[in-house]
């Protein structure tokens, strides 16, 4: 391993990271990372001015983590592996598996959109239609993010990436690749900017070299593309992609969780991170493909995923989420349980069910495991056509050796810490990032700015009557719209990628958003953009702020008002100040048969006809608008936002004890468990001269139906 010179970075938060000065001056002292420090890290600073933090320290920071994460997983997978398995999981692949996973802890967020996660959706604005005979084989005619089809050309060596990381849906006729898009961004950087740096750094580090799959594996962690046809190895390689990209707790997660709160100043919970941190384990899982037995006990905790086919199968409970198809009408009545239905459907039966069953005896039917299932007093004739199955010290009646795997798991000691450290996260999704100031900002005027300035810059270049009428954004009399656009979006869109520098973190560089006409007249005013960071457009929206001020008579009215709002922070006020607020106030409506349900089917219809991409939020119509001005509200905007709390999988969160692996279900009771809490809701705002009666609220409301 390395033992040259290192550099120490003073961090607020984990005090001094030592960072090999190979990958200093190899990745860190590169133009593209230094970009994360004028990346902010959160959108809460409307809010709490204090949280200051950018891309580049959070970076950082998981990289630290990551260290010390890895350390401890590699320790403690010593005590599950056997000694067949620790020969092949030699210290080279070991040493080999550390330097990649700390480089994909740096680099994770390399390619971050400006202002935070406000404008990452642009990534994936650009899609393509597949030809029936493209380079990587997919079907013909499905469309796919152009975003994802590089970085799968980049990756096309390996097929089984390739595989895993497209996610097929038909009903679209569509790909989807895994991952968030500045994630995929991110990826595809490492690729084509560090892979050359990454091989470098290898060669100090290790005795082999770091290989084009060994990059991949860097993608696969990034955007949390884990092997799906996965062998002993390849499981192990996912229990370190979970450790940096999962749905329950990473290194990723905890870093951000314990710097935003600390930055911010939110009074929010301690977290013991490095008790945490040294709580990864590997948990041993038997395979089982096409095995067949005959009133074989089959208790324990089998995997999600797991599918059986039944000959004959009893079982006094099973616990967790499950479908049984395919029973015959004679087995309905021996399927039981609270809220248990048992349907039937051309002569055969089905049920889902998400709880507690118990089964009496059943001979026929297929049992698939949406969720880890746990069977107890089960007995079991018939085929398991595909399962996973928590390896216990009393081994089931299936003879032979089984194969073995491994998933992430926790130990008991850091049980109290994941709860706590999902509450802090939660605490800040709940009443941070769903505040109106926060929302505001953020998810309407940003991402408004932006969508005028994209107005601006293509009037500016393609109006002829731009210097001579009063600005109006009349796309339908453009130049550049008449010229070959199907609609006016579509300008838009070319005008919103050039702005964030999409096509320049691609090879090449070469902006294929607009024309190089339209190019050349933006460099001649001094409109150039390479992978635009925060600095960049907010030095834009000063820039056509005072242009637009100095045009006089001729200016746009809208870029006036709305760019008065975001460089003063005098903003248009809430109706209400929280989802809590929103709810109380929907029960209110509920009280008048007439003002009952109006409000969000109201503001779903404003959202879905209106053309905002896909950020939620938009303008009333001008009939609309004038039922809010009769009651002293004007320049109304509707935001749609969501409610999202994040709670560990209780089916899925394995924690091990000295001599046997339990659900976090298993632990806590249901009634001692938190639900996961997923709801829209939606905020109006608008220029209010005063506060409403409830009356006139009420009256406001009954007017607004649609």
């Amino acid at each position: 391993m390395y033992e040259g010179r290192t550099k120490k970075f003073r961090d607020t938060i984990h005090g001094y990271i030592d960072i090999p000065d190979i990958i200093v001056s190899g990745i860190i002292d590169t133009e593209q990372f230094q970009r994360l420090k004028y990346i902010e890290q959160t959108s809460m600073r409307s809010l709490y001015p204090a949280a200051r933090h950018d891309r580049f320290i959070h970076s950082l920071g998981v990289y630290w983590l990551g260290k010390q994460a890895f350390t401890n997983f590699r320790h403690n997978s010593q005590q599950v592996l056997s000694e067949k398995e620790k020969d092949e999981l030699t210290e080279k692949w070991w040493d080999k598996q550390e330097v990649l996973f700390s480089l994909a802890c740096l680099l994770h967020d390399c390619a971050h959109a400006p202002f935070s996660h406000t404008l990452e959706n642009m990534y994936v604005l650009r899609k393509k239609k597949l030809k029936a005979r493209n380079p990587l084989g997919l079907k013909k005619g499905n469309i796919i993010a152009e975003l994802d089809y590089h970085l799968l050309e980049e990756c096309k060596s390996d097929e089984e990436f390739l595989a895993d990381f497209l996610e097929d849906d038909n009903s679209a006729l569509q790909y989807n690749g895994v991952g968030a898009p500045h994630e995929k961004m991110s990826a595809y950087s490492i690729i084509t900017k560090f892979k050359e740096a990454i091989k470098e750094i290898g060669k100090e580090f290790l005795e082999e070299n770091i290989t084009d799959r060994d990059i991949v594996f860097i993608v696969r962690m990034i955007t949390g593309c884990t092997y799906k046809n996965s062998g002993f190895m390849e499981s192990v390689q996912n229990c370190i992609i979970s450790m940096l990209n999962s749905s329950s707790i990473d290194v990723d997660g905890l870093d951000y969780i314990v710097r935003d709160a600390y930055m911010s100043g939110i009074d929010n919970y301690h977290i013991d991170y490095q008790r945490l941190l040294s709580s990864f384990v590997m948990i041993p899982i038997e395979v089982f493909e096409n095995k067949e037995g005959q009133k074989v006990d089959i208790d324990g905790i089998w995997l999600k995923g797991t599918e059986l086919s039944i000959n004959k199968f009893s079982a006094g409970s099973i616990s967790g989420k499950l479908i049984i198809d395919g029973m015959a009408q004679s087995d309905e009545k021996n399927v039981k349980g609270i809220g248990c239905e048992v349907r039937v459907a051309q002569g055969a039966c089905s049920t889902k069910f998400d709880d507690e069953i118990r089964i009496q005896d059943i001979r026929s039917g297929t049992v698939q495991l949406t969720e880890s299932c746990k069977f107890y007093k089960s007995q079991f004739s018939g085929t398991v056509i595909r399962g996973r199955k928590i390896q216990t010290v009393i081994h089931g009646g299936f003879s032979g050796n089984r194969p073995h795997e491994y998933i992430l798991g926790y130990d008991k000691k850091a049980l109290s810490i994941i709860d706590g450290a999902i509450e802090a996260r939660n605490h800040e999704y709940l009443w941070v990032y769903t505040h109106p100031k926060v929302l505001y900002s953020s998810n309407y005027l940003q991402c408004e700015l932006l969508r005028d300035s994209a107005k601006y810059l293509c009037c500016s270049v393609n109006n002829k009557k731009f210097k001579r009428e009063k600005l109006m954004f009349k796309c339908e009399e453009c130049e550049y719209f008449k010229k070959g656009s199907s609609k006016a979006n579509n300008v838009e869109d070319d005008f919103l990628l050039y702005i964030i520098g999409y096509d320049t973190y691609f090879k090449g560089g070469k902006v294929k958003s607009l024309t190089s006409r339209i190019c050349k007249k933006m460099k001649e005013k001094g409109f150039v953009f390479r992978q635009t960071c925060d600095d960049d457009l907010n030095a834009l929206f000063k820039r056509i702020y005072i242009e637009n001020e100095e045009r006089g008579k001729l200016k746009s009215d809208k870029i006036d008002m709305e760019f008065q709002e975001f460089f003063s922070r005098r903003h248009k006020k809430p109706l209400w100040k929280s989802f809590v607020e929103y709810d109380n106030f929907l029960k209110m409506c509920e009280e008048n048969p007439e003002a009952k349900d109006v409000i969000p089917r109201f503001c779903e219809d404003v959202i879905s006809k209106a053309d905002t991409k896909g950020n939620n939020y938009a303008n009333p119509s001008q009939e609309q608008q004038k039922i809010f001005e009769a009651y002293g509200l004007t320049d109304v905007v509707v935001i749609k936002s969501s409610v999202k709390t994040k709670e560990l999988n209780a089916n899925e969160t394995l924690i091990r004890f000295k001599d046997q692996t339990l659900r976090l279900r298993d632990i806590f009771m249901k009634e001692n468990r938190k639900e996961k809490m997923s709801k829209d809701f939606y905020y109006i705002f608008a220029n209010m001269k005063r506060a409403l009666t409830y009356k006139e609220y009420i009256d406001m409301v009954k007017k607004l139906d649609v």
